[in-house]
This record gives structure tokens, sequence and C-alpha cells, in this order.
């Protein structure tokens, strides 16, 4: 979000002339380094998953998320590989990051002052 602020028009409306193969490794890596989803995912399953599940019910929910995150990262590359979505998103990309930047410090801020129950 720091970033947003500073960044020139110009690399916000230039799409990336790098190859499919190259986006595609830097998309993985960027979200296998990235340690949210799976501390989110482990939170959700302690919350939500019975004490003494069967291994078979944690297998089957660890295939749901993983299809849903396939799913869900596959429908966001055909959409924004359509030229007039995909120039429409990096003309607004700045205050996209900016509005989702704000909506995770007022989340933050939130859990920060809530009092636990009790």
């Amino acid at each position: 979000m720091i970033g947003s602020w500073k960044s020139n028009a110009r690399n916000a409306t230039t799409a990336s002339t790098e190859p499919v193969s190259g986006g595609f490794r830097t998309g993985l890596l960027t979200n296998l380094a990235n340690p949210k989803a799976p501390v989110f995912v482990s939170s959700l399953f302690a919350a939500a998953m019975p004490q003494h599940a069967p291994v078979q019910l944690g297998l089957a929910c660890v295939f749901a998320i993983f299809a849903i995150a396939v799913g869900w990262f596959a429908l966001v590359a055909m959409v924004l590989s359509h030229e007039r979505v995909s120039a429409a998103f990096l003309r607004c990309r700045r205050w996209i990051d900016r509005c989702a930047g704000l909506a995770f410090m007022a989340l933050g801020i939130r859990f920060m002052t809530e009092r636990a129950p009790g």
C-alpha cells in the first residue's frame, strides 16, 4: 500500500510483457512464500474441525481448500486475461490497492480494540 502512493501512472497502466511461464512461476513462488494463507487456513481448521476428527475428514478439507484455491485463481486469470477487463483493472489498480489497504487497516484496528468475551 505504501508503494501505491508513490507509483507513477505509467507503471499502473502498462501490461506485463513477461512470458506466461515466467508469470506462472512468479505467482506460484509468491503464493508459496506467503505465510498468511496457510496460517489462515490452519486457524479455520483449528476452529471448525472436531477435536478428534478422522484423518479422512482432514484430507477432504485440505483437498476442498486446494480445489477452491485453484478454481479462484483460474477464474481471476481468465477474467483478467481479457484485454478490456485487464486495462480497466490496471487503470483503477492504485485506488483498488488503497481501498483494500484502508479496509485491512480498519479491520486490524477493530481487532486490536475489541475486548475478549468474559
